[in-house]
């Protein structure tokens, strides 16, 4: 499109409805700090993050099967496919920088519906057992159990796995 007006028109507000989209920000068409953080970052960086992705792709199947689910971990979404066909999304939960989520392509065999979650050592360590400590009923009031020498926390609204 050329436009050479001087004025923040809808044709610009939409373009940068549609940049904000391809990185996963908020579509609300201003140029805020976060859009500015993005359109300033350098071509090596740029080209980078175009040589990770495209490793990444390599290791996914070229043509999935007709029924499957894919998890857009920047967009911290997960779309479902069935027949081929584009079905729905929802949110989901995935790794911080520290603590990547691992990247696969694999058979789901089972789905898990109200799920037991088991606390990493690590995690039981750092921060559950500071926290009874700290007090006696952060386990209860977590909806959490010792389990076999474990702490796992129950099925229900607060467990960190969700409803499924």
């Amino acid at each position: 499109v050329n436009d050479s007006s001087l004025f923040f028109n809808e044709a610009l507000k939409n373009a940068v409805m549609s940049y904000q989209h391809r990185f996963g920000l908020s579509e609300d068409g201003a140029v805020g700090p976060a859009v500015l953080r993005e359109m300033n970052k350098p071509l090596e960086e740029r080209i980078r993050q175009i040589l990770i992705n495209m490793e990444r792709i390599r290791w996914m199947p070229a043509e999935p099967n007709s029924d499957y689910l894919l998890v857009n971990i920047p967009e911290f979404r997960l779309h479902v496919y069935q027949d081929g066909v584009y079905k729905f999304n929802m949110n989901v939960v995935v790794g911080s920088t520290a603590h990547n989520t691992v990247i696969f392509s694999g058979s789901m065999k089972y789905i898990v519906f109200s799920p037991y979650w088991n606390v990493p050592n690590s995690i039981l360590k750092n921060e559950i057992l500071p926290g009874i400590n700290r007090n006696s009923n952060y386990l209860a009031n977590h909806n959490m159990e010792w389990n076999n020498g474990m702490v796992r926390q129950q099925p229900g609204l607060k467990n960190r796995f969700g409803l499924v």
